[in-house]
């Protein structure tokens, strides 16, 4: 293997508030990785390793415009017809629905996109394993932002992967940094 291709070490955790006298730090523990070779980035050059925006597949993009056409379409015929986001997302899945054989490329593209959503996702940052949230990999992805250029999505900053961390281990922790009563109350 060159050393171009040599890979570093994961990081096993990460470190909230350690740089702010006033607060305690908190050390948050990540995941392992899966075989690094499932690893988005896997096998580039160190300077091509970095986080890249998953393109949506060309059908599911021109479904996406035939269904807004569709729905503008409607409205033109009747004034009372209100476009609604409910409405494009019921025609959109009731196409892919209806045409599963055409679209069974994208219906797995969605399980895996869905699938990284839920487990997170984890990609070549300059050599090393890098885990994000799920939340952090759909907003990268899907947050369409149109006053940002030059391409209107967000770009990857390793200071939101570990507020993105944080956030989700509060959404999902059980635990407290208080003393509790047996009870569940606040010590005194």
């Amino acid at each position: 293997m060159s050393s171009r291709l040599r890979y570093l070490p994961h990081d096993t955790s990460v470190l909230i508030n350690n740089d702010d006298p006033d607060l305690r730090a908190i050390r948050l523990s990540l995941p392992e990785p899966p075989p690094l070779a499932s690893i988005a980035g896997y096998g580039l050059p160190i300077e091509d390793q970095r986080f890249k925006r998953i393109k949506i597949p060309p059908k599911l993009d021109k479904l996406r415009k035939q269904v807004l056409d569709k729905m503008e379409s409607k409205r033109g015929k009747n004034r009372k017809f209100t476009v609604t986001l409910f409405k494009i997302q019921e025609e959109y899945w009731r196409t892919i629905d209806t045409q599963r054989e055409y679209y069974a490329a994208e219906i797995e593209w969605i399980k895996r996109m869905w699938w990284h959503r839920m487990n997170g996702y984890w990609f070549f940052n300059r050599g090393k394993p890098t885990y994000i949230t799920g939340w952090h990999f759909m907003y990268l992805n899907f947050w369409y932002m149109p006053d940002v250029k030059p391409d209107s999505y967000p770009h990857y900053r390793d200071r939101d992967r570990k507020e993105f961390i944080f956030h989700k281990y509060t959404y999902e922790t059980t635990e407290t940094f208080t003393r509790l009563s047996s009870s569940g109350y606040k010590k005194r």
